[in-house]
């Protein structure tokens, strides 16, 4: 895995306001009991609140904000509850 493939690319980690640092936390605290290891972006009538890596993308980097990831399988649930919403 190289560098730009791990994110190190132009998306820096940002927390912002109240409400990202509540969310921050939380994440922080569900990265530590080993419950969470993604990247997130929440973003607030155009304004980003929070963007920032969590956990371990390999043994050797960590994850960002940018750090790309195989989807694999689980994402054919994601579209069949989509497609069942617009019944």
């Amino acid at each position: 895995m190289t560098n730009s493939e791990n994110g190190d690319s132009s998306m820096t980690e940002r927390v912002e306001g109240a409400l990202g640092r509540a969310m921050d936390d939380y994440l922080k605290s569900m990265e530590m009991h080993a419950h969470f290891m993604g990247a997130v972006l929440v973003e607030h009538k155009g304004q980003v609140m929070l963007c920032k890596g969590y956990g371990k993308a390999n043994e050797t980097f960590k994850n960002h904000p940018s750090t790309q990831f195989q989807i694999a399988s689980i994402t054919k649930q994601f579209t069949a509850a989509a497609i069942l919403k617009l019944h």
